[in-house]
């Protein structure tokens, strides 16, 4: 009876709640920090300036003042819609096809500033309304329970600070319909540090796919005026791909869905490529850049498996689209939700640059290291030129003319790489000092030897007709560089002497000097972690110019060819202790 009794009560759940409750303005802060910097609190106000219909887009940063304003012509934002965003905080009242989904942009300036407005115009009841919003940190932050924000209906237009009013001039003097004013931004230098080129690719990163979209061309300005008063200013558009486009790639998986890479090889500016690769989910134009994707690759286990792809894809060597239907992208919009469907587009990378990507990429690293090369060569040979051009370099000029055979390498001359005059005579019959007429010539029966020439100013002095300069060729030996000056017969070569333990080289009939680029002295000079920097390039240059000098002064006194090769160790006893002493730590002072 009594254990009927237990069994009874215990099979008897009363059911009660719990009361889940939080401080609603702390919580709004800290939502705010989904994008923990100012640079990104700006891109998402360009952005929602983009889904606003806006074309014309003002961005000015004063970090005197510490006050931004991002201004748009876009249709504006009326009462409710903005009242309904801001219900909406978290999920996205936006349409299909808009950049924005999760509804955070909207706070995103909470946190790197005191207050800001949120000030737009639109139509209503048949006639133009303008409201503002103000939206300020501390009375925000002491609101638990009833979370209001203040609203005014004005009878103007919304505009920026007076400080951004001189800059809006042109294109950009139009009315403006939607204005977000921060004031006081934070002093706070990691979230507030601010660098235009940076601004500029991640917003070309992020949104530069609904930009290229759009009917009309949008375009962002941007003015920059740093806490010395230097005022920066960047217009940014986001062109079409104008490179030559490779063959687009698509790989179907069950995990993945469709994953599309869409590249071209980009055009170079200013003598590099700067090509810009984002990624993103199929049927989303907002995406991320290739450098955030990679930041979140080297965080998984499968790094090894994509640490080259990301190393190619941020290159600069591409620019494009990658883009996977099954990826989900997080909210803060810097990476991707971390799952299978984004293992399987590693591995669908992994996969493309082994079939393509590789081959392509390894092309173009070839051709810039030749092209470096040779930028560097030419720089040195410059010098040297004018160095042997002075009086104090006429006896090092005899040596040469009278020891290199083949000098004058124009039409109807021999080449250093081809061993034949163009094909016309043999080497043999080659003088210097001939001209280049560009007909077969007939050896003559008594070749004169070459008068040392006279010191005399370079300033206006030109080849003659068919002579090449100073020359130089990179690792491979093609593109060949010409500068222009009276030819010397002296010529640089960049190549991998992967038998030799030699730095560097020097065939006293075709005046070539080579620079072993894998000698263990070059590469010391020529790279920091892997990179190129400005100090390698002195570094270069001052190597290449000390073993020029070395090279011809050891000709002056050893013109016979074994003489030379046998006493050229009174060079190579001397490199590595000069490279230490007068380029490494001679250059860090």
């Amino acid at each position: 009876m009594n254990e009927r009794n237990l069994q009874s009560v215990t099979t008897q759940a009363v059911s009660t709640f719990s009361e889940v409750n939080f401080h609603r303005g702390n919580t709004l802060l800290k939502l705010s920090n989904t994008y923990p910097s100012l640079l990104l609190t700006i891109i998402e106000s360009i952005q929602n300036a983009i889904d606003g219909m806006g074309t014309r887009i003002f961005v000015g940063i004063d970090l005197r003042t510490r006050r931004v304003s991002i201004a748009d012509n876009g249709s504006g934002v009326d009462v409710f819609t903005f009242e309904k965003a801001l219900t909406s905080v978290g999920q996205s009242i936006k349409t299909a096809g808009k950049l924005g989904r999760f509804g955070l942009g909207l706070i995103s300036p909470l946190n790197k500033c005191e207050s800001f407005t949120f000030t737009s115009s639109s139509i209503q009841n048949n006639r133009r309304s303008s409201t503002r919003w103000t939206f300020n940190a501390r009375s925000i932050g002491i609101q638990h329970r009833d979370l209001t924000i203040p609203r005014q209906t004005i009878n103007s237009l919304p505009g920026v600070y007076n400080c951004f009013k001189p800059y809006l001039t042109g294109e950009y003097a139009e009315q403006y319909r939607t204005v977000v004013n921060m004031d006081k931004v934070t002093e706070d230098k990691v979230i507030s540090i601010m660098d235009l080129d940076e601004l500029e690719n991640e917003t070309l990163s992020k949104l530069g796919n609904a930009m290229r979209r759009n009917k009309e061309p949008i375009k962002i300005l941007v003015v920059l005026i740093d806490d010395k008063g230097l005022v920066q200013r960047r217009e940014i558009t986001a062109n079409d791909f104008s490179g030559e486009k490779l063959p687009e790639i698509v790989y179907k998986d069950k995990e993945a869905g469709t994953v599309t890479i869409t590249l071209y090889r980009a055009q170079r500016r200013s003598g590099q490529r700067r090509g810009l690769v984002s990624v993103m989910e199929a049927n989303n134009p907002s995406s991320i850049s290739i450098q955030d994707f990679g930041r979140q690759a080297r965080m998984t286990k499968w790094k090894d498996d994509i640490n080259a792809v990301i190393s190619a894809l941020t290159s600069g060597y591409f620019e494009g689209t990658i883009s996977s239907s099954a990826i989900s992208l997080s909210p803060e919009r810097t990476k991707f939700e971390n799952n299978v469907a984004l293992r399987e587009l590693y591995y669908a990378l992994g996969l493309w640059f082994e079939e393509h990507g590789k081959s392509q990429f390894k092309n173009e690293q070839d051709a810039s290291r030749e092209n470096r090369y040779q930028e560097l060569g030419l720089q040195s040979q410059e010098r040297i030129r004018d160095f042997l051009n002075q009086p104090a370099g006429e006896r090092i000029m005899a040596a040469l003319h009278a020891t290199v055979k083949f000098g004058r390498l124009g039409n109807g001359h021999v080449s250093p790489t081809s061993g034949k005059p163009n094909g016309l005579e043999p080497i043999s019959s080659v003088r210097v000092g001939q001209g280049g007429a560009g007909v077969p010539r007939k050896p003559s029966d008594t070749p004169s030897k070459p008068k040392p020439p006279k010191a005399e100013s370079n300033e206006g002095r030109k080849d003659r007709p068919g002579d090449t300069p100073f020359g130089t060729t990179g690792p491979r030996g093609t593109n060949r560089r010409l500068v222009r000056g009276d030819s010397q017969g002296l010529w640089y070569e960049h190549s991998d002497l992967a038998t030799s333990s030699r730095l560097w080289e020097f065939d006293l009939e075709l005046g070539v000097l080579t620079f072993n680029v894998r000698h263990p002295l070059w590469t010391r000079l020529d790279e920091t972690n892997g990179k190129h920097i400005a100090k390698n390039k002195r570094w270069i240059l001052h190597l290449q110019e000390w073993l020029t000098l070395q090279v011809l002064n050891l000709l002056v006194q050893y013109p016979d060819a074994n003489d030379f090769d046998e006493r050229r160790c009174i060079i190579d006893d001397q490199q590595k202790l000069y490279v230490e002493m007068f380029i490494v730590n001679g250059s860090s002072h």
